[in-house]
């Protein structure tokens, strides 16, 4: 359907369902997209593409975030490399958990 039919007919189902459970639909964090453009949710990247495929990835913040996190724990414990292993397999925990 379009756009509009969805903000007209479904947004506000949506928004009562979400009411009569406590809950309230962020105005400035939802945005009506279609699938194949690609959205990111909960830290993953959904996106389908033309030839049917559907794709489920970590988004590009995430992404950057566990290579600063990473980056920070190298850089500060560059000198010592028990320590560089030590920090490393919490990066590594960090992913694991996240991904």
């Amino acid at each position: 359907e379009s756009k509009e039919w969805l903000e007209a007919m479904v947004k506000p189902r949506v928004i009562q369902f979400l009411d009569s459970r406590g809950l309230t639909l962020s105005e400035e964090k939802t945005h009506i997209t279609h699938v194949s453009k690609g959205f990111d949710f909960l830290g993953w990247n959904v996106r389908k593409y033309p030839n049917g495929k559907l794709l489920i990835k970590p988004s590009a913040n995430t992404n950057l975030k566990v290579s600063f996190v990473a980056m920070a724990c190298f850089a500060a414990l560059a000198t010592n490399s028990a320590a560089v292993v030590a920090s490393s397999s919490e990066v590594f925990k960090y992913c694991q958990l996240r991904f």
